[in-house]
């Protein structure tokens, strides 16, 4: 029942700070500026993609493209299919410590302290989430909602269309440095040792109660419960993700050559071909009505605390 070692994956020349699995490869981010492609069942680096001028603090992924967030203030978009550079993100004036992406969007937060919503195909900034006062570690995103954590101790809950915040919880006495969510609840951990979990779906729930006792009397109960029903199901669309492999990643690039690796260049701005530096724009615009959807502000307006601490006990 217990896990099985299989081998190392070595090629970095510096501490490994973020890694996620992509299908039948790893992908990682280094100190060493660079991003890595490890074939697990060769274990060997198949590609090495260079063009950040400093650390790669985080990175994420889906079918098309790899996006990775830098202490050089950048972002960078890469090619799922040839994993070349295709676009650089310039607009955070600090490291940009997290980022995650969707098929048209991708949010990033930063040590200066915003939130920066980007869309996919044009590759500029189409808003700006400002609020946080200290450095914005951790963040999560669905097709309504944006939630982060920050080193002020607390979260934030934002209309991702309006850009309004709807929530702070300060609940945490430390750092926020890791959060998920799911359609009905929100976890986060601290430097305070103690995990807490939030209710996301309470007054959704009261809502189908409430529909549920009014049954068939009114077409009032039948719309309320049509309308949290359509809000979770369009929640667990956007959580759906895929795990693709990289077309092209089929050659050991340790031993200094590049191969096929991303070719934009070792420099902090972008000025090859191909590659589209955009600034960042300084306050919030509402995401475009294409992308928008429906969406009951019922499903996160009411919270719970509990807190959860772990505690080690000797045998």
């Amino acid at each position: 029942g217990g896990a099985t070692f299989l081998r190392e994956l070595r090629s970095h020349q510096a501490a490994v700070l973020c890694v996620k699995l992509m299908g039948a490869c790893v992908i990682s981010g280094s100190l060493d500026n660079t991003l890595r492609i490890f074939h697990l069942n060769r274990g060997s680096c198949v590609r090495t993609l260079r063009g950040h001028t400093n650390s790669v603090l985080s990175l994420d992924f889906d079918k098309t493209k790899i996006v990775s967030a830098s202490e050089d203030t950048t972002l960078r978009i890469w090619s799922m299919k040839t994993t070349r550079c295709v676009g650089v993100l310039t607009g955070h004036t600090a490291a940009v410590n997290c980022v995650r992406c969707s098929d048209d969007l991708i949010v990033s937060g930063s040590c200066d302290k915003t939130l920066r919503v980007w869309d996919v195909r044009t590759h500029r900034c189409i808003g700006t989430l400002e609020g946080h006062t200290a450095a914005i570690h951790c963040l999560q995103f669905d097709n309504h909602k944006v939630v982060s954590g920050a080193g002020n101790e607390t979260l934030k809950v934002w209309d991702l269309h309006s850009g309004q915040c709807l929530h702070t919880l300060d609940e945490h006495a430390s750092y926020v440095k890791t959060l998920q969510f799911d359609d009905s609840r929100l976890i986060s951990a601290a430097g305070d040792g103690i995990i807490r979990l939030f209710d996301f779906g309470g007054a959704a729930a009261a809502a189908r109660r409430r529909a549920g006792a009014r049954g068939g009397s009114d077409g009032g109960g039948s719309d309320a419960a049509a309308t949290v029903a359509a809000a979770a199901a369009a929640a667990a669309a956007a959580a759906k993700a895929a795990t693709p492999v990289p077309a092209q990643a089929t050659r050991d690039d340790e031993g200094g050559s590049d191969g096929d690796a991303c070719t934009c260049g070792r420099q902090s701005s972008a000025t090859s071909a191909g590659e589209r530096p955009v600034s960042g724009q300084s306050s919030m615009h509402a995401v475009p009505p294409s992308r928008q959807r429906s969406w009951s502000s019922a499903s996160i307006n009411s919270f719970f605390s509990m807190e959860i601490r772990a505690r080690c006990s000797s045998s």
